[in-house]
C-alpha cells in the first residue's frame, strides 16, 4: 500500500495556483476547516476548482485541492445561502452543469438552472412551479410532485426518481391519493410542459420501493444518450434507458450481485435520520454507479460492514446495451478507507473520495478529509496496487 500523506487542503483564494500534476500516490487532505456539515454533490470547473453543495449547512463551498495537497490556511467561499429552499442538486455534463432547486419542506422542484463549465449562466432560470391560473392543456396526465436526490440529465431531458400524480382523483393531499405513484420518470428541462399549471412528467418505470433513493446515493449515471440506473428493490438490478428513443428500460444480464437478495430496509421503520443511516451502515449494498462516457465503462461502488467499520470496493464494468448484458467484469479495487459514508468524484487524473462520518440526529456529518487517489489505480484494476 502506498504511503498516505496527511496535509491541509488549501483555498485558491489564499494560495497561488500550482501547476497540477497527476498524482502518483494516495494523499489524504484534511477538510475540517471548511466546516462542511454534509455533501450533496460535487462538481468541477475548468479551473480545477471544486464546488460542493452542503445541504445541512445551507451553503455552497468553492475551493481547490493544490497539486501537493499541502500548505497555508484554509478559507471557504459561500457562493449561495438558501433559507426557504434546500441547496441545489447538481449534475455535470460535457457542456456544463444543471441544477434543480427544490422545496425544503415538500421536495417539490422549484426551478432549474444551467451553467457552463466556467460557472456562467446558460439561458434563463426555468421555473418548475406555476400559478394555478396558467393556461395549459386540461388533459389528465402525470405531473411531478417531487424529485428525489437521485437524477441525471441527458441533453434536454431530466431522468429522475420521485413522485408523480396522475390527477385522476380530486384531493387536497395528493400523497394520500390513489393517483400518487413512485418511480423513474422524465421531464423536459429545456421547455417544461404544463398540465393544468403543473410540471408534466413521463413515467418510465413504476417502483414503490423508494427507501434507497432518499439517501442521496448516485444510483444513476449518463453515458452519451443513455441512462444507466440501479433498481434497488428485492434485488439490485442494472437498467439502461434511452430517453430520446422511447420504449421501455432494459435490464442488463450478468450484473454482479444481481442474484443477492437485498437485506430488509425501510426508511419508515425509523424515527430519525441518524437511525436510518446507522441502519445503512449495517448493510451490504451497492452505493453508487458512475459512468466514463469517453471510454464506455461503468464503475460500481459497493459497501459492506467490516468489524464495526465499513469496507468499500469499486468494480469496473463494460456494458453492452445492444446485447442487453454486462459484457465484462474487469476487476475490483479496495478503496483505502473505512469511513461510514463516502462521496466519490472522478476527476481527470484522480478519483476524489470524500470521507464522511456517521449521521447525527440533526442530519449533519463530519466531513474531515478527502482521499486523492491516482485515477488509474481505480480505472485499471488489473494493474492497480489496490486490486482485490
Amino acid at each position: 500500500m502506498s504511503r498516505i500523506n496527511t496535509a491541509l487542503i488549501a483555498s485558491a483564494l489564499l494560495i497561488p495556483t500550482a501547476v497540477w500534476a497527476a498524482p502518483t500516490e494516495i494523499s489524504r487532505c484534511t477538510l475540517g476547516q471548511l466546516g462542511l456539515k454534509s455533501i450533496r454533490s460535487v462538481i468541477e470547473l475548468e479551473s480545477s476548482e471544486l464546488i460542493v453543495t452542503d445541504e445541512i449547512g445551507g451553503c455552497t463551498v468553492r475551493f481547490r485541492i493544490p497539486a501537493n495537497c499541502s500548505g497555508g490556511d484554509l478559507a471557504r467561499r459561500k457562493e449561495l445561502r438558501l433559507e426557504e429552499l434546500s441547496p441545489a442538486m447538481v449534475v455535470a455534463s460535457n457542456t456544463g452543469f444543471t441544477q434543480i432547486v427544490s422545496s425544503r419542506d415538500t421536495g417539490s422542484p422549484m426551478r432549474l438552472d444551467r451553467f457552463d463549465r466556467n460557472l456562467r449562466r446558460r439561458g434563463q432560470q426555468v421555473p418548475l412551479v406555476f400559478e394555478k391560473n396558467v393556461n395549459s392543456d386540461r388533459r389528465t396526465e402525470d405531473t411531478v410532485l417531487a424529485v428525489y436526490p437521485c437524477w441525471t440529465v441527458v441533453q434536454d431531458t431530466i431522468f429522475a426518481y420521485g413522485a408523480l400524480d396522475s390527477g385522476v382523483e380530486d384531493t387536497s393531499d395528493p400523497y394520500k391519493s390513489k393517483s400518487f405513484k413512485m418511480g423513474f420518470f422524465t421531464f423536459n428541462a429545456g421547455r417544461p410542459e404544463l398540465v393544468n399549471g403543473k410540471l408534466k412528467g413521463e413515467i418510465v418505470q413504476t417502483l414503490n420501493k423508494f427507501d434507497y433513493y432518499v439517501l442521496g446515493s448516485p444510483y444513476m449515471a449518463t453515458m452519451g444518450e443513455r441512462v444507466y440506473y440501479l433498481e434497488m428493490a428485492d434485488y439490485a438490478s442494472l437498467y439502461v434507458y434511452s430517453p430520446g428513443e422511447g420504449g421501455a428500460p432494459v435490464p442488463l444480464d450478468d450484473f454482479p450481485g444481481s442474484d443477492e437478495l437485498l437485506e430488509e430496509f425501510e426508511v419508515n421503520d425509523f424515527d430519525t435520520s441518524d437511525e436510518v443511516y446507522a441502519a445503512v451502515e449495517r448493510l451490504s449494498i451497492p452505493a453508487g454507479i458512475y459512468a466514463d462516457a469517453d471510454q464506455g465503462f461503468l464503475y460500481l461502488l459497493r459497501r459492506r460492514p467490516d468489524r464495526g467499520l465499513t469496507a468499500w470496493t469499486m468494480t469496473k464494468l463494460l456494458p453492452n446495451p445492444y446485447a442487453q448484458k454486462i459484457e465484462k467484469d474487469l476487476g475490483t479495487v479496495n478503496l483505502p478507507t473505512t469511513a461510514s459514508h463516502l462521496t466519490v468524484h472522478f476527476s481527470a487524473d484522480s478519483v476524489l473520495v470524500f470521507e464522511k462520518s456517521s449521521v447525527r440526529p440533526d442530519r449533519s456529518q463530519d466531513v474531515d478529509a478527502v482521499l486523492v487517489i491516482p485515477r488509474t489505480w481505480v480505472t485499471e484494476p488489473a494493474t492497480s496496487p489496490l486490486r482485490r
